[in-house]
């Protein structure tokens, strides 16, 4: 007896069904992912309105709550002068290197400073210079270079803050880690009429009780 293999037909309405339901699963899948997409994006928008509402990054607790500017606007030497000149201000010459870590910590804890921003920004000429550059640089009407100028100011140290009067005269230099508070002072005591009355040492003591004595350097 012959044996006739036989080919099992699926009923139209069972194979109309599975179809049915593997369209369903894969649009259930798209539309999830859609919809994921579409919260994720909803998020990344409303995220973004926050922080530009609060005033940008520093809603997050640095410096830009008091102030959106986070740096001094640094000038090269021969910028700084004029600007000096031009202005009436004084020139601050910040001497720094790439490998000094009291240097880039100033800049971290220090000059981000609302006050200090604000007095630098309105008072000051504010210039950096690093001791191993040999950038071209012209002060008092002298070519040097970036090094050669700390050289002629007798930087040893870094930082080392110079500062000197809107015609190019040193006022007076100093070296060494400053916090806030003193560095606010000196810059106060710098722009003060009492520059020219007293050291920063007294002004210091005056408005300080108990501070220990300043290492400025009338030149």
């Amino acid at each position: 007896m012959k044996t006739i293999a036989c080919t099992t037909i699926p009923d139209p309405f069972i194979a109309g069904a599975m179809f049915r339901n593997s369209f369903i699963k894969r649009a259930v899948i798209r539309i999830s992912f859609i919809t994921r997409a579409a919260i994720r994006n909803s998020f990344i928008a409303g995220a973004t309105a926050l922080m530009l509402l609060l005033g940008g990054p520093g809603f997050l607790g640095g410096p830009g709550i008091a102030n959106a500017q986070s740096a001094p606007n640094w000038l090269s030497l021969d910028e700084g002068q004029i600007l000096a000149s031009t202005d009436k201000k004084v020139l601050f010459i910040f001497v720094e290197a790439e490998w000094c870590g009291i240097c880039k910590r100033m800049k971290k804890e220090v000059f981000p400073n609302a006050d200090i921003l604000a007095l630098l920004e309105n008072r000051f000429a504010t210039v950096s210079i690093d001791l191993d550059s040999k950038h071209s640089v012209v002060f008092n009407g002298k070519d040097f270079t970036e090094r050669s100028f700390a050289e002629s100011m007798d930087v040893i140290a870094t930082p080392t803050m110079i500062f000197a009067d809107q015609d190019g005269k040193i006022l007076g230099e100093t070296a060494g880690f400053y916090d806030e508070d003193r560095f606010l002072l000196l810059l106060s005591f710098l722009d003060s009429e009492r520059f020219q009355e007293m050291t920063f040492e007294e002004f210091e003591k005056e408005r300080v009780l108990g501070a220990s004595g300043s290492d400025i350097m009338p030149r």
